[in-house]
This record gives structure tokens, C-alpha cells and sequence, in this order.
């Protein structure tokens, strides 16, 4: 149970690297965690799997342009 904090922020560190939103020293920092624990590089080729999976293999749905219209004009109203 005290370890969840701590896999969180794991979880966290690897999202970020996957999108590649980490900084350049903690790119670096990671990277050599990542050497050191080959389960951190497992992690890290699952959460790319995924992501990969989801932006080619789900379909999207389209929506209509009335749609998309409706909530532009909300948008401007409101600001």
C-alpha cells in the first residue's frame, strides 16, 4: 500500500516520456533509470504499444459539421 505514491509517479514519469514531454534532464534521468530496471523498460514499450494501438486501431467517430458549428458559437458566446 505504500508504494502506490511511489508507482503513481512512476506511471506519471513514464506518460510524460512516452509523449515525450519531459524535460531534456529528466529525459536524461529517466532514460538511465530505465537501463538500470529493465522492468521500467517494459513498462515503458507496453505504454507505447497501447498508445500506439489506440491512435491506429480505434475507430473514430465522425462528427457533424452542424455539430461542430453548434459548439463554435458557444464557445464565442461565452467568451
Amino acid at each position: 500500500m505504500g508504494d502506490q505514491p511511489i508507482q503513481q509517479s512512476l506511471a506519471d514519469k513514464i506518460s510524460l516520456f512516452v509523449d515525450d514531454s519531459l524535460s531534456k534532464e529528466d529525459k536524461m534521468q529517466f532514460i538511465s533509470e530505465m537501463q538500470n530496471d529493465p522492468a521500467i523498460s517494459d513498462m515503458v514499450a507496453q505504454e507505447k504499444y497501447f498508445k500506439n494501438f489506440i491512435k491506429n486501431k480505434v475507430p473514430r467517430r465522425k462528427v457533424s459539421p452542424n455539430l461542430i458549428e453548434g459548439i463554435m458559437r458557444n464557445i464565442d458566446s461565452t467568451s
